[in-house]
């Protein structure tokens, strides 16, 4: 079987500098990317896992976030055939998302697409950032909590859940993005798309696929928020790398040697 070989950064630059030649859906083609403001004819991209994002303007409708892969992703379009449908019944939770198998034009060629709602806001590491109170942090527990509980009942997990997947939009609310690892019920006996951030995976993770794959990253992010909620200084010691939510990997290690967890046992 042949392997796909995916665009990589220069690649979608260049395409997205004329969006209205490469984005094959017809309404994309009439919006504008996002250009940044210094340099007014380079998009605006975000990288990160697999893909790179750009924001679509459109003056008729809802702004759209454009997922562009840049690597394969096993049974691609397998998944995201049952993901998208998920989305759409727990809409609460995630944002409405429409998967195009053949979206964008690169090189010559027809690649995959991921197109998403824009939502205004922050990922929960940059919004805990910005609002280090007590009481603004303490806002997120219950729905955060609700979020787990949703996913549990639905038999369902995200996969990769991480402070740069959960999204704090403008009105405060906790939205979940990026679906590529996701689990629904018709996915059982796939192999994992991605193993997860390492610092919030337990470190004995190795293939598990299933509805469970939350539960120990949900530890990790709910137990981050009561922390940071007793004592908000934790953050400037052990949450501002931009790779964790106060604890690491190493601190599942060896806990015993770990200072979060013996800064922790003084918290109340």
């Amino acid at each position: 079987m042949t392997t796909v070989q995916y665009p990589q950064g220069a690649d979608y630059q260049l395409a997205m500098q004329h969006a209205d030649f490469a984005l094959v859906d017809p309404v994309l083609k009439h919006g504008q990317i996002e250009m940044r403001p210094d340099r007014g004819t380079i998009p605006v991209v975000r990288s990160g896992g697999f893909v790179f994002t750009y924001h679509l303007h459109l003056t008729h409708g809802s702004d759209k976030a454009l997922r562009c892969y840049n690597k394969a992703i096993p049974d691609l379009f397998a998944r995201y055939e049952h993901i998208v449908p998920m989305t759409r019944r727990a809409a609460d939770l995630f944002l409405p998302t429409d998967f195009q198998r053949v979206g964008i034009l690169v090189n010559g060629q027809r690649y995959p697409l991921m197109v998403m709602e824009w939502v205004a806001g922050e990922t929960l590491n940059n919004w805990i950032a910005h609002h280090l109170t007590s009481a603004a942090i303490g806002s997120l527990i219950p729905q955060f909590d609700q979020m787990l509980r949703q996913m549990a009942q639905l038999g369902i997990a995200h996969g990769d859940l991480q402070h740069g997947n959960i999204l704090v939009d403008d009105q405060g609310h906790l939205r979940l993005i990026d679906y590529d690892s996701m689990y629904v019920p018709a996915l059982a006996g796939l192999p994992p798309a991605d193993a997860g951030q390492r610092n919030y995976q337990h470190p004995q993770r190795r293939g598990e696929f299933d509805a469970r794959l939350d539960r120990f990253p949900g530890i990790v992010i709910g137990l981050a928020l009561r922390a940071l909620q007793a004592d908000p200084t934790l953050w400037p010691e052990f949450g501002i790398s931009g790779e964790n939510m106060l604890f690491t990997r190493e601190d599942f290690l060896a806990p015993t040697r770990s200072p979060l967890l013996a800064r922790l046992r003084g918290v109340s």
